[in-house]
């Protein structure tokens, strides 16, 4: 799966995009359900709490959309 985020230089989200098999679209939606509240920002990507089941059942321990903002958080 490969998870693109959008962001402003001030740190608010404004988009992602996602290109993966079943089950990858989800993962609009906990960021669209995240900027539909108005204001979101990288840190409340990173600190979201997301559902998780371990391997072998589920995904890695952490989530691509953590992923994504930590990393850029240290742009």
């Amino acid at each position: 799966m490969d998870f693109v985020l959008h962001y402003f230089p001030d740190g608010r989200v404004a988009g992602a995009e996602v290109f993966g098999g079943p089950g990858s679209a989800w993962r609009l939606n906990a960021v669209a359900g995240l900027i539909s509240r108005g204001g979101s920002r990288l840190e409340d990507l990173f600190f979201a709490d997301f559902g998780y089941s371990p391997p072998p059942f589920g995904p890695p321990v952490w989530d691509p959309i953590v992923i994504a903002a930590s990393v850029a958080m240290r742009e």
